[in-house]
């Protein structure tokens, strides 16, 4: 049996009661839903659509943060 892929990556499994809103992640991130809007449009966070609602895996969510933040250098 094959397994599921994305662009050749193995698709995760996701437990559908961790998934967040929009409302849930704007409460996290303290941002609006509009800005979280725009983001989802230009696929600048990760999401998932499930037919036509937008959810967000924190999983991701915490690997996207993390892999966007910049940390200044410490002075020796």
């Amino acid at each position: 049996m094959q397994k599921a892929t994305i662009q050749g990556e193995p698709i995760p499994k996701v437990n559908s009661a961790e998934l967040l809103t929009y409302k849930d992640l704007s409460r996290r991130l303290k941002r609006s839903r509009f800005s979280l809007t725009r983001d989802v449009q230009a696929k600048r966070i990760p999401f998932i659509r499930i037919g036509s609602q937008i959810r967000f895996d924190p999983q991701e969510i915490d690997m996207w943060l993390a892999s966007n933040s910049h940390r200044p250098k410490r002075c020796a």
